[in-house]
């Protein structure tokens, strides 16, 4: 209990890294549906940079507050860091889906407040990108890539999971509706 607290992220109070690595190798070991669904803020750096780390911070902290409201039909939620978060619905695929593309929607919602008027009707931020270029962010919102676990899964491991849904957050933020799904061999 002690190194789980010792690990906690320090804003949002979730497991970090180890525990979430620890669930997932739990849950290749387990029967029964489970999905793994990593997170990523779309444009979070611009948001932050404009509006500053107090506001990041209150948007962390919202998205945190969304998942431990999921938290009763999920088996277990995690914050990996940064703007990257975890959550493991022990769902079907369809209940596993519809618990996800709900919390995407609500925090896309949710995020709105923490812009101002003005920037909220434009639909989003002028802001520097990473290459030094000025040009239009729009609004905050997350990503997922989800991967449902299959029946048979004591082939798999902790690596070829997080390569898998690595892959989909590239997917996902793609994605129109900001959502990817992958699948293991």
């Amino acid at each position: 209990a002690v190194s789980t607290a010792r690990e906690q992220n320090p804003l949002t109070h979730l497991p970090g890294n180890r525990s979430i690595a620890q669930h997932i190798e739990g849950a290749l070991s387990r029967t029964g549906p489970q999905t793994l669904v990593f997170f990523d803020f779309n444009n979070f750096k611009a948001f932050n940079d404009s509006y500053g780390f107090a506001a990041g911070d209150r948007a962390l902290v919202m998205f945190a507050d969304l998942l431990r409201k999921v938290q009763a039909n999920a088996s277990f939620i995690g914050h990996i860091g940064g703007d990257d978060f975890f959550v493991s619905p022990a769902q079907d695929e369809a209940a596993s889906a519809k618990i996800i593309h709900g919390l995407c929607a609500k925090f896309a919602s949710d995020a709105e407040s923490l812009y101002s008027a003005v920037d909220r009707a434009a639909g989003g931020i002028l802001a520097v990108d990473r290459f030094g270029h000025e040009r239009f962010f729009p609004l905050l919102r997350v990503s997922a890539s989800m991967l449902h676990l299959p029946a048979a899964r004591a082939h798999l491991t902790l690596d070829m999971v997080n390569d898998q849904l690595a892959a989909g957050k590239k997917l996902a933020k793609a994605s129109a509706k900001g959502i990817a799904t992958v699948r293991l061999p």
